[in-house]
């Protein structure tokens, strides 16, 4: 939970989600004994985490990971969280207690995450795993290891993103919600992609797509960065099937989202979508959308 720890240690090693992820899909019995004797943990402390939570989401969603308040998850972790988890509870708040400390834990990492920082990240997600493994709480778990996965999809390693993936969703069926379950397909086919595993990603894309028709849609004014980067990436698929017109529609509506959203992951989605335009870089409409890349997003791609 020390900041300073969690700042300086050394760089990202997908060798490091090994043990907790081995723990996290063996069900615990009961959530850890980390109680103490120095301050009587109720509810309203953990109402007091959860809004917490509920704000640091919101800006992250809305305005990504580089936005003014990314810091004030980490700050809470340390200065509140870290001392009610050494204080003494019921089982019952102790639950409740590890696993919202683990969802400030996984804000935590996934705002580092969105801005490159993945050292960071990866110490704050295997933090929030193992709280969510103590606290009880599959769903949150699941949506953790998922977001592992997608990591170490993105630091160029597909093989184990796939076994996370595959692991979460096994743990997590008929406990976990359409849209977290969809998450993790969605992941999974993108690895089995990476790998040019066709038939697999297929399967998996097909899944995805089950599950996200049961999940409700997002509005795009409070989750900017996730409807700005599906956007981009349906964008991206309608181009490759030679649909100018929907394709660009698509992207021209991503770079009115992510001109609002600092992280970098984002843009990344849209630095994809450019080489997709190649066939029509003459067109006037595709010039113009890849001087709104220059000069809102920063893309030079």
């Amino acid at each position: 939970m020390n900041r300073r720890d969690f700042l300086t240690g050394s760089g990202f090693a997908v060798s490091a989600f090994t043990t907790p992820v081995t723990r996290w899909l063996v069900p615990a019995d009961e959530a850890a004994d980390v109680a103490g004797s120095r301050k009587q943990v109720g509810r309203a402390d953990l109402e007091e985490l959860r809004d917490a939570a509920d704000e640091a989401r919101r800006w992250d969603s809305k305005y990504g990971g580089g936005n003014w308040k990314a810091d004030s998850v980490t700050v809470c972790l340390q200065e509140r969280a870290a001392p009610l988890l050494r204080g003494s509870f019921t089982d019952e708040v102790g639950r409740d207690l590890f696993s919202v400390t683990s969802e400030l834990s996984h804000l935590a990492g996934w705002t580092a995450f969105d801005v490159g920082q993945h050292d960071v990240a990866q110490r704050h997600f295997i933090q929030a795993l193992r709280l969510a493994r103590a606290g009880g709480d599959v769903e949150l778990g699941c949506y953790v290891l998922t977001t592992m996965a997608m990591q170490s999809l993105l630091r160029g390693i597909p093989s184990e993103a796939v076994d996370m993936a595959q692991g979460a969703f096994e743990r997590a069926k008929g406990h976990a919600a359409p849209r977290v379950l969809a998450f993790t397909k969605l992941i999974e086919a993108r690895a089995h992609a990476r790998e040019r595993d066709a038939r697999a990603a297929s399967q998996a894309l097909k899944a995805a797509l089950t599950w996200n028709q049961q999940a409700a849609a997002m509005p795009s004014g409070v989750f900017a960065r996730s409807v700005g980067m599906r956007l981009a990436i349906v964008g991206t698929a309608h181009l490759q099937g030679r649909d100018l017109d929907h394709g660009l529609d698509l992207g021209n509506r991503s770079v009115d989202i992510l001109a609002r959203v600092q992280s970098s992951r984002a843009k990344d989605n849209v630095r994809e979508f450019n080489p997709a335009l190649a066939p029509w870089r003459r067109e006037p409409a595709v010039r113009e959308f890849l001087h709104r890349t220059r000069t809102e997003l920063g893309i030079t791609v």
